[in-house]
């Protein structure tokens, strides 16, 4: 069941883009403001070719979706991403320590890397059990004699 198929008001916050504009993330979407009026704002996903959209009111609340559903699934690593960021150049404008060292620190504690190393772990897998596939499929009978593959 998608979001827009509930009747509950969902949970949202915020973060701030490279822009330095709000964008709202409501159930691992993230949109970026289109446009905005005296009493409601309106919000497009931040994928392109995906149409979804949110209403808020003047105070930042919920109000409706939009009839056009996600053309895609919520990505949670690029919301991770994006808060690590965030957490990054905030720390970068409060603290004195070397940027290299707050990136490590907010790395580690997004806790990114093992998240990637078992993406690229289970990359691995569905790639050996592709091969192995095809290892087993027995070729012999397929004529192949049509085809040139010389250049």
């Amino acid at each position: 069941m998608s979001s827009s198929d509930t009747d509950e008001t969902p949970t949202i916050s915020f973060l701030i883009s490279n822009k330095k504009k709000r964008l709202l993330v409501i159930d691992g979407y993230i949109y970026q403001q289109n446009k905005s009026t005296a009493k409601v704002s309106y919000w497009l996903c931040e994928i392109k070719l995906c149409n979804a959209g949110v209403h808020l009111n003047s105070d930042d609340q919920f109000r409706k979706y939009t009839e056009n559903p996600h053309t895609h699934m919520p990505v949670p690593e690029r919301l991770e991403i994006r808060k690590m960021l965030t957490n990054i150049k905030s720390r970068v404008d409060r603290e004195a320590k070397a940027i290299g060292q707050i990136y490590h620190e907010e790395l580690l504690k997004a806790n990114l890397f093992s998240k990637l190393l078992l993406s690229i772990i289970n990359s691995f897998e569905i790639f050996d059990f592709v091969t192995e596939s095809f290892r087993d499929m027995n070729f012999s009978n397929l004529n192949f004699s049509r085809f040139n593959f010389s250049r």
